[in-house]
């Protein structure tokens, strides 16, 4: 029966992984300079920023929890070669 509890753990997290995927995509599309970049430029970047935070939350138990509770937003914001 443990096979079944790991199978279901493996949906549920791919669930969760699709459903924040959509969330960074979303974010992406509100931000007026990361709009711009085509589609396939923000996919990768939203898979970027999901695979750090996957990576990171296995290593930093404590930040993420401090971060789930305390931080209100991240801001990304593309600097032009012409901005100093």
């Amino acid at each position: 029966m443990q096979w079944v509890a790991i199978a279901y753990n493996e949906v549920e997290q791919g669930r969760l992984a699709g459903a924040e995927r959509k969330r960074i995509k979303a974010e992406m599309e509100k931000d007026e300079d990361l709009s711009s970049l085509s589609k396939d430029r923000r996919n990768q970047l939203s898979e970027l920023v999901e695979y750090l935070h996957e990576k990171e939350k296995k290593r930093l138990h404590r930040a993420i929890r401090f971060t789930q509770k305390r931080l209100l937003s991240i801001n990304i914001r593309v600097k032009r070669k012409d901005e100093q």
